[in-house]
């Protein structure tokens, strides 16, 4: 005969077994102090300082809460890592992420017998948003600063717009591509703005859907007036 037990909670447990003769009645009983040991499970925790980072610092900090364990394997969930530096047997380790986007880390406790416990959580690399607006230019084609073209980082190039308006509020240029400045002439003529202070009004979206507009004044300086 077998009997199969569960014990809800660790420590040492004694057995008692009492067998009864069928026929006469008779009975013994077998005691076995302490006979089984249920081992403390480890309570696996940790979390991610910061749990969100820039591309441009992509390093992220792991501060191990475990309970009752004593040794750790840990997953960072990058499968680009390389050298084993995905893994870790360290208390607290750092793991710097290569690309952006959103990673399962998996840290795996283990108690000095040998009971396991599991925890994970996400942690996120953004990508990284920064914008160059010039404040003048020279558009006199000698290929050094002939064009008012802002240059950045982390931007959605499909959403962009530029407008550029003269001192009295007309438009006098107009783009959608973020890799096209506005070098000089006139909207609708052949002629080109002349020196001055001009407003410019982008309209700016990145990666991440956040819009970012911005006006300002952009100075055409040219060199023969």
């Amino acid at each position: 005969m077998q009997i199969s037990l569960v014990f809800a909670d660790s420590g040492k447990y004694s057995i008692i077994l009492v067998v009864q003769n069928s026929t006469t009645g008779c009975m013994n009983t077998m005691i076995k102090p302490n006979y089984i040991e249920v081992y403390p499970q480890p309570i696996a925790s940790f979390c991610a300082n910061p749990p969100s980072a820039s591309i441009i610092d992509p390093n992220i900090d792991f501060v191990n809460t475990s309970q009752g364990a004593t040794s750790y394997m840990w997953d960072f969930g990058d499968p680009v890592a390389t050298n084993g530096s995905n893994n870790s047997t360290a208390v607290n380790p750092s793991h710097a992420y290569s690309y952006t986007g959103e990673y399962a880390v998996n840290l795996i406790a283990v108690s000095p017998k040998g009971c396991r416990d599991i925890s994970r959580i996400l942690v996120e690399i953004t990508p990284e948003f920064a914008l160059y607006i010039p404040n003048a230019f020279t558009p006199d084609e000698n290929g050094r600063n002939d064009i008012f073209q802002p240059l950045g980082i982390g931007i959605d190039e499909e959403n962009y717009r530029m407008y550029i308006f003269d001192r009295w509020g007309e438009s006098i240029f107009t783009s959608n591509n973020f890799r096209k400045g506005w070098d000089g002439p006139l909207k609708g003529v052949s002629k080109k703005a002349p020196q001055g202070v001009y407003i410019y009004k982008l309209q700016v979206t990145d990666t991440q859907g956040g819009k970012h507009p911005y006006v300002g004044h952009v100075t055409v300086i040219r060199k023969n007036e």
